[in-house]
């Protein structure tokens, strides 16, 4: 009986570990980006591709700026290089300032994946298609692209009797 048990926990244990490998895989083959930004003034310039070994170099001999990321959190850090010196911290987007303006418009987000759900009353759909806009220019500002293939538009009418509207299916 024991046994049938320890077996059956070693299934579920190995299970978990290939799941944990497949889940995990594109944190592997990205370990050289994680490194550049979490320690770009260790890291060897051989280390990093030829595009940003100039820039490297260049952040590497910046004193103030290495005294800086020895002082500061890493988030605090990166708001202190200039612009121009930025190209090797893109791993790491913010995505704080994503928010929605209107309070009949909520905006949801997990991973690669946002949600926009707006309450439209009185047939007023001004400030849902507005939110939408409003998402569409932050990620435009932000160099994200939208998958339109994967771009969904659903309507929920929870009324007793749903009047005629535009989007009513015919």
């Amino acid at each position: 009986m024991v046994k049938e048990k320890v077996h059956g926990y070693e299934a579920v244990l190995s299970n978990l570990i290939q799941e944990f490998d497949s889940r995990f895989e594109d944190f592997r083959h990205n370990t050289a980006v994680f490194e550049l930004f979490a320690q770009p003034f260790t890291i060897s310039v051989d280390a990093v591709r030829d595009d940003l070994q100039m820039e490297l170099i260049e952040l590497q001999c910046d004193s103030e700026l290495k005294h800086k990321f020895t002082s500061l959190p890493l988030t605090d850090f990166y708001k202190c290089v200039p612009a121009n010196r930025k190209k090797f911290g893109h791993p790491l987007l913010y995505t704080n300032d994503c928010t929605s303006k209107d309070p009949s418009v909520k905006l949801l987000k997990f991973a690669d994946d946002t949600t926009l759900i707006g309450l439209i009353q009185d047939g007023d759909e001004s400030a849902y298609r507005q939110e939408v806009k409003e998402l569409a220019v932050w990620c435009s500002l932000n160099n994200l692209e939208l998958n339109t293939l994967k771009t969904v538009e659903m309507i929920v009418d929870f009324r007793r009797n749903p009047l005629h509207s535009p989007h009513s299916p015919s």
